[in-house]
């Protein structure tokens, strides 16, 4: 993966064009999120709220990704307050990262789980209403 994303570089750096790759697919092609749960989620939503989204992502976007690791240095959030929501199905995340990042927190810190995917937490209305209704709670509490 590392010399495909070099190579990409290389060619991108050379030729000053980028090359693109499928952003979702059910598991059985490469793409950026290739699980079924975000194949379902962004090709239904294409088919009904956002028909222009086309299913690519740039190569470099990948990259990007890899090397994105918001868990780094979140022991230094505190005093700041930090709710996390979690879908306990998530496929797109490894299910330990979240838990050991939120364990590095400092309070005042809330955790959320709920009985779902990581999609469903934006698509699916009985979890984002729980989330909504998490979100203002919390935000009642700490900007009061």
């Amino acid at each position: 993966m590392l010399g495909f994303l070099a190579g990409d570089r290389t060619a991108r750096y050379q030729s000053g064009t980028a090359s693109y790759m499928k952003a979702v697919s059910d598991g059985t092609e490469n793409a950026m999120l290739p699980n079924p749960e975000a194949y379902a989620f962004f090709t239904q939503l294409n088919t009904s709220t956002a028909p222009s989204w086309s299913n690519q992502v740039t190569v470099e976007s990948l990259e990007k990704l890899i090397e994105y690791d918001p868990a780094t240095a979140v022991d230094l959030i505190s005093p700041t307050p930090l709710l996390m929501i979690l879908g306990d199905n998530d496929q797109s995340q490894p299910p330990n990262l979240a838990p050991d990042a939120y364990a590095r927190i400092g309070e005042p810190k809330k955790l959320v789980s709920l009985p779902c995917g990581h999609t469903e937490l934006l698509g699916k209305e009985e979890f984002v209403d729980r989330c909504a209704a998490a979100s203002i709670a919390w935000l009642k509490e700490h900007l009061a």
